[in-house]
């Protein structure tokens, strides 16, 4: 039904060995409740720097389960929710959608119940929440709007259907969200957790009983290269003073970002003006320590290091380090797809030395 090759569970011995795996509780009362779940683009981002997706969610109810008081969308690792963009108040997406700002529309979806079709929309409030216009279909009227919250630093959507809805039965709901302005991402990417994000679904009745949860799993893969190559590294340099004297400037460690392949390794090669290549594994929950010993002169204007991470599923250049010299300062920058940055505390784009 999706791209990106999602997992669709049903039986609930399935569902609670996954929700186990994923820390998603499934309570022994709930009913299966089937999920799936799409993406866009199954690279993730990084924690320096974010990959907007869009990101499909959909659940298919048992025959008989009442329209739900509420849905609770939750993502595992490496996804959040969130708006990034302009904010629309709900009393507008009810009486004059178009005049929302624009980037405010965020997603849409579709509703089936025994009572009929409807279509959805979504709009970024302006408190940060969600707000869903409900419209029949295929006949477009309005019904109401459902409000919806984002919890648990952007783990959870909970999203309120209104009564105006309620007292038919649920067939499906499909909610997307993101897409509509790659400006405003509401759904972001971080990490790639052991080859998958997981997504779960809960529904609540009006007197707060449990109508059926379930999970499902999403095929995902580490970030491009091309991604990492957009965070800056830091650097360890010293200098040591000998009888009075200032000794060249020294090389003794490269720090990387969190959120690379957590089965990678980075090394740091010598490409030119010196010997040596160093190595360790990626440390998945924060930066990764490269030390290097022992220490390399920054002096020479052809100093070249290379920076790269290999992992079963990406392999590759991750970016080029040059040292360069002039007027007796040594200045460091990198290579960027076809630009170059300055690094420094705050990086400075510049043409690339020759």
């Amino acid at each position: 039904m999706f791209s990106g090759r999602p997992v669709r569970l049903r039986r609930v011995g399935r569902l609670a060995a996954l929700a186990a795996v994923a820390g998603l509780a499934l309570p022994a009362s709930a009913s299966a409740l089937t999920v799936e779940g799409a993406v866009a683009d199954a690279v993730a981002g990084v924690s320096g720097a974010p990959a907007g997706t869009v990101l499909t969610m959909f659940v298919e109810a048992d025959p008989g389960t009442p329209v739900p008081r509420s849905v609770a969308f939750s993502v595992g690792q490496g996804l959040q929710f969130g708006p990034t963009g302009p904010g629309c108040d709900p009393q507008t997406v009810r009486d004059a959608p178009l005049s929302c700002p624009a980037g405010s529309e965020v997603g849409a979806g579709e509703m089936e119940t025994s009572a009929g079709s409807f279509d959805l929309a979504a709009f970024t409030t302006s408190g940060g929440g969600l707000a869903v216009r409900i419209e029949t279909s295929p006949s477009p009227v309005l019904v109401d709007v459902a409000t919806g919250s984002v919890a648990g630093g952007g783990s959870t959507l909970a999203l309120a259907l209104p009564g105006g809805i309620r007292g038919a039965t649920l067939q499906s709901l499909r909610l997307r969200l993101g897409g509509m302005d790659p400006a405003n991402d509401w759904v972001r990417s971080t990490l790639c957790p052991n080859g998958a994000w997981s997504l779960g679904a809960a529904l609540t009745g009006d007197a707060g009983q449990d109508l059926g949860s379930g999970v499902a799993s999403i095929g995902c893969r580490p970030p491009r290269l091309a991604q990492l190559s957009g965070v800056s590294p830091s650097f360890s340099l010293s200098r040591r003073i000998r009888n009075g004297k200032v000794s060249p400037l020294q090389l003794t460690g490269v720090s990387l970002p969190a959120g690379l392949p957590a089965d990678g390794t980075a090394h740091v090669t010598c490409r030119a003006g010196c010997r040596g290549s160093w190595s360790r594994g990626v440390r998945a929950g924060g930066p990764t320590q490269i030390p290097i010993r022992p220490s390399l002169t920054a002096t020479r204007s052809d100093l070249q290091l290379q920076i790269a991470v290999a992992s079963p599923s990406v392999r590759g250049t991750y970016l080029v380090i040059r040292f360069t010299r002039s007027g007796g300062r040594v200045t460091g920058w990198k290579g960027v797809g076809r630009g170059c940055l300055r690094l420094g505390s705050a990086p400075v784009r510049i043409s690339c030395p020759r």
